[in-house]
């Protein structure tokens, strides 16, 4: 007597319920088979599924760390359940098995299994990302921020899911490890502010996010001179902010008032004074998104209202951390030994923060970076701001301004300028044993520029600095401080914007 099988439906909500166990009466396959939990390096579901409840296809996501084996074990038991019709069939990314009967071919169902690595290469546009956390904030908000219990429920939310598979197009199979993050964004968001207060959230040329790109021209960082003559520079530089909460009915009538109070040029400190005000009166708040890897629990702090005594009140308020030289340290090794072209500033206790020093195109970039949240970086302090900070003309922001070339290098001139700098940073290396002494790590550079030219100069924009810094403030905890909060874009001196980061 033939096997009588079970019906896949016209539909695929029996297949995903079988393999799920969001049914009751279905234990779930991915739990039997141990693979329903979370990638514990990055926070991601093992395995996702994609599917239309009208439609035929199924499709399944796995992470590399789901053995073939355990896929193989996914589609024999898709078989035994409901029979096979074809497969496993080998496409150019995925491999397609269909299930069902012969005598109901019109029901057969098609599960295609992909694998994924989320850690490596293809990272989602930002827009993407942040647009996605709009969509989020919006559905909650008509629910009075109540929606969202856990990261399932935005999945289950067919309105919110719709509107995130739309931005997420071509990413799809990446929205599952992003669900965590918004759930978090949510509720940290709702649990400092009413959520009877915001309009829907903006993302586009409409946000305040735009509004403000457009009028950084306006804006300079010389506050002793009325004119101006230090331009403010891109938005990223000032505010790091993503996205913008506005009160219900004020969103004109804010950027009228903005535009009045920043006539040009106009100083960034008058304009950060007056996002305070919105701050103060709940109608207008930046707010600074990160990723949040499963299990961790986000937070939300404000930053740069410390002349605000109401928001200095609220549990949200952070102040700057202030650090002695006992809790800094250096790691110039890498430019000493040639290993690479990134170096290292450590702060606070457990080196809680870092600076990550590093080639950038033809020149070299200063990046803050947080130890609880590694998958996010604090962002990039100013180069301009770091040249203020050492008032030192050893350092040259310009790839232009060191040796072109390998003869340049090796002249008597050159020789002299960098061994001195040399011997003074190789003093405050990490681990001695890897360094080499000058003359060899001359003729080691000597060989750089016939390789990569870039890299050669980054290492000697690498070693002025680091000679700079340690020459001018060894003993100053200030410098370093202010090195990594200006890259945080976090201050006391009024520059960077007030802000509310979810992290």
């Amino acid at each position: 007597m033939p096997k009588k099988y079970d019906r896949v439906t016209t539909g695929t909500r029996r297949v995903v319920e079988y393999m799920t166990g969001t049914s009751p009466a279905y234990n779930g396959l991915f739990k039997k088979l141990k693979v329903d939990g979370r990638n514990k390096t990055n926070g991601n579901k093992l395995i996702t599924i994609e599917a239309k409840p009208k439609g035929t296809i199924v499709k399944i996501d796995y992470q590399t760390e789901v053995s073939d084996a355990k896929i193989k074990q996914i589609w024999e038991s898709l078989s035994a359940k409901y029979g096979l019709i074809e497969g496993p069939i080998k496409g150019p990314k995925y491999t397609s098995v269909w299930i069902g009967t012969e005598e109901a071919q019109r029901n057969k169902k098609e599960i295609r299994f992909e694998k994924t690595n989320p850690t490596g290469k293809g990272v989602i546009p930002t827009d993407i990302q942040e647009k996605g956390a709009t969509v989020v904030l919006t559905h909650a908000l008509k629910s009075k921020g109540a929606k969202f219990k856990s990261d399932a429920d935005i999945r289950n939310d067919k309105k919110t899911w719709e509107e995130l598979s739309t931005v997420f197009k071509g990413w799809e199979h990446r929205i599952d490890g992003w669900l965590w993050t918004y759930y978090q964004q949510n509720k940290n968001f709702f649990d400092a502010y009413s959520s009877g207060t915001w309009a829907p959230f903006e993302f586009g040329s409409q946000d305040f996010v735009q509004f403000f790109k457009d009028h950084m021209d306006h804006l300079n960082r010389d506050f002793k001179n009325p004119d101006g003559t230090e331009p403010a520079g891109k938005y990223e530089t000032w505010n790091p902010a993503d996205i913008w909460a506005v009160k219900k009915g004020r969103m004109s009538k804010i950027k009228d008032e903005i535009r009045k109070a920043i006539p040009d040029p106009s100083h960034l400190l008058e304009l950060n004074n007056l996002l305070i005000e919105y701050m103060e009166n709940n109608e207008l708040v930046g707010i600074s998104l990160k990723k949040v890897n499963y299990p961790r629990e986000a937070q939300i702090h404000l930053y740069n209202v410390s002349t605000s005594p109401i928001l200095k009140k609220l549990k949200e308020f952070s102040k700057i951390e202030q650090y002695d030289m006992s809790d800094i340290s250096f790691e110039p090794d890498n430019i000493l030994a040639l290993n690479s072209v990134t170096t290292y500033i450590r702060l606070g206790p457990n080196n809680k923060f870092s600076i990550s020093i590093t080639r950038s195109g033809n020149n070299i970039s200063f990046t803050a970076q947080i130890k609880r949240t590694p998958d996010a970086q604090g962002g990039q302090t100013p180069i301009n701001q770091v040249v203020k900070l050492l008032k030192s003309s050893d350092f040259k922001k310009n790839h232009n301004d060191y040796p072109k070339d390998a003869d340049t290098f090796m002249s008597k001139q050159n020789e002299t300028k960098y061994k001195k700098m040399y011997n003074l940073v190789s003093k405050h290396v990490k681990d001695k044993k890897n360094v080499l002494g000058f003359n060899d790590w001359q003729e080691e550079v000597e060989f750089l520029y016939g390789k990569d030219d870039r890299d050669a100069k980054a290492t000697l924009m690498q070693l002025s600095f680091w000679y700079a810094a340690l020459d001018k403030h060894l003993n100053d905890p200030e410098f370093w401080t202010d090195m990594l909060y200006y890259g945080m874009k976090i201050t006391s001196k009024g520059e960077f914007a007030p802000h509310a980061k979810i992290s």
